[in-house]
């Protein structure tokens, strides 16, 4: 009797502990845009070793901001160590930045630039 208590008592356990468990990976999705047709986002790839590089991308956005007000939403900004992100977006060089308007990327530039360029190409993308 005892011995079938104790088989009824692992079964119990074995079931509790299966119920946490699920046959398919939760990955939470990398993607950090949205899919809404109007909604606009500036995602900014940052990397600690690159942070000189970077000061040019954020002076451009700040700059663009001031000038184009409503027409710039939200700013994203992601770091080098959340390679599945990184991986999403085919991201392989950096600082590196893209625009989206719902689904579609509007820009995609990386590396060093200078802020002239960032803030022509930048103003561009979000006016479209």
């Amino acid at each position: 009797m005892q011995n079938k208590g104790l088989r009824l008592l692992f079964i119990g356990c074995f079931i509790f502990f299966l119920q946490g468990c699920s046959i398919f990976p939760s990955f939470s999705s990398p993607q950090l845009h949205s899919n809404e047709k109007e909604d606009r986002v500036t995602l900014i790839f940052s990397d600690p070793d690159r942070l000189s590089d970077e000061a040019n991308y954020y002076d451009a956005v700040l700059a663009v901001q001031q000038d184009l007000g409503e027409q710039v939403t939200e700013l994203v900004i992601c770091d080098a160590s959340e390679r599945h992100i990184i991986n999403y977006y085919d991201i392989d060089e950096f600082p590196a930045m893209l625009v989206y308007k719902g689904d579609d990327e509007k820009l995609r530039i990386s590396g060093k630039h200078d802020i002239t360029d960032l803030y022509a190409r930048l103003e561009g993308a979000l006016k479209q």
